[in-house]
C-alpha cells in the first residue's frame, strides 16, 4: 500500500469527520422531522375524528328531526283515519235512517192515496145520496 502523508491523511480524516458530523446533521433534521410528521400526523387524525363526530352529531340530529316528524305525521294520519272512520259510520247511521224514512215515507203516502180515495168515495156516496159537503 501506498504511504499516505500526512497532508493527505489530515485531508482523509478531515473528509471522515466533516462526513460524520454531516450523517449525524442529517440524522438529527431526519429525527426533528419525523416528530413533526408524528405530530402533524396526530393532529390532522384529531381533527378528522373532530369533523367526524360533528359530522355524527349533526346526521344524529337529523334523524332524531325525521323520526320526530314521522312520528308527527303517524299521528296526524291516525286522527285523520279515526275522523274518517266516524264520519263514515255516521254516513252509515244517515243512510239507513234516510232509507227507513223513505220506507216510512212511501207507506204514508200509499196511506194518503188510500184516504183520498176513500174521501173522494164518500163524496160520490153523498153526492148520490143527496147530502151535501160541509
Amino acid at each position: 500500500m501506498a504511504k499516505l502523508s500526512s497532508t493527505g491523511f489530515f485531508v482523509l480524516l478531515s473528509m471522515m469527520v466533516i462526513g460524520t458530523i454531516i450523517y449525524l446533521r442529517l440524522w438529527t433534521v431526519q429525527g426533528d422531522l419525523d416528530l413533526t410528521d408524528t405530530r402533524i400526523d396526530r393532529i390532522m387524525f384529531e381533527q378528522a375524528q373532530s369533523e367526524a363526530l360533528d359530522e355524527a352529531a349533526e346526521w344524529r340530529k337529523k334523524y332524531d328531526e325525521e323520526v320526530e316528524n314521522s312520528s308527527e305525521s303517524m299521528q296526524k294520519l291516525l286522527e285523520v283515519t279515526q275522523s274518517v272512520e266516524k264520519k263514515n259510520q255516521r254516513l252509515e247511521n244517515l243512510e239507513t235512517r234516510l232509507r227507513e224514512l223513505q220506507k216510512e215515507n212511501h207507506g204514508l203516502l200509499r196511506d194518503v192515496a188510500k184516504l183520498k180515495q176513500q174521501v173522494e168515495d164518500q163524496k160520490l156516496k153523498c153526492e148520490k145520496t143527496g147530502i151535501k159537503e160541509v
